[in-house]
Parts: C-alpha cells; sequence; structure tokens
C-alpha cells in the first residue's frame, strides 16, 4: 500500500537505504503517500538519498497503483454473504 510506518519514519529509512548500499544492493525508495504535511520533509529525503547512493538510487515510489487499495484491502468481514 502506499502508506507504512517506515514511510514516515526517515530516521529508520535512512539507516535501512544505507544498510542496503554498503551491501551493494540497488535502492527504490517508497516515500509514502502524499500529505502536504510532510511531503517536504520527503521531497529533501529523495534528494539526499539521490547524492548519497548515486547508481545505486533507482528510483522512488510514492502513493499507489490505481486501485491498489481496492485490490490489496483485505474485505473479508466487510462484505457477507446471505
Amino acid at each position: 500500500m502506499g502508506t507504512s510506518t517506515l514511510s514516515d519514519n526517515l530516521t529508520a529509512a535512512r539507516a535501512i537505504c544505507d544498510y542496503a548500499y554498503n551491501a551493494g544492493l540497488n535502492l527504490v525508495i517508497n516515500l509514502g503517500t502524499w500529505f502536504p504535511s510532510d511531503w517536504q520533509g520527503k521531497v529533501q529525503f529523495l534528494n539526499e538519498s539521490k547524492y548519497l547512493y548515486g547508481d545505486k538510487f533507482l528510483n522512488c515510489y510514492y502513493d499507489d497503483e490505481p486501485a491498489g487499495t481496492e485490490i490489496d484491502y483485505n474485505w473479508t468481514g466487510t462484505f457477507r454473504e446471505k
């Protein structure tokens, strides 16, 4: 889904990115869902990541794909069979 606890904890996200980079892995960063209150910090995180990780930084991901919630959500109990 487009939002996660990790994408809102940029300190933890940076530590994980550093670990992956030092292990020689490529990175795709999940920036979570767009909220005006925290987006500036996430854009800063993205720009710093491009600089810090160079060729290992492949791209970023944010929000969710169209209909992602509808497909991914656990609907058990929402719709009950009669």
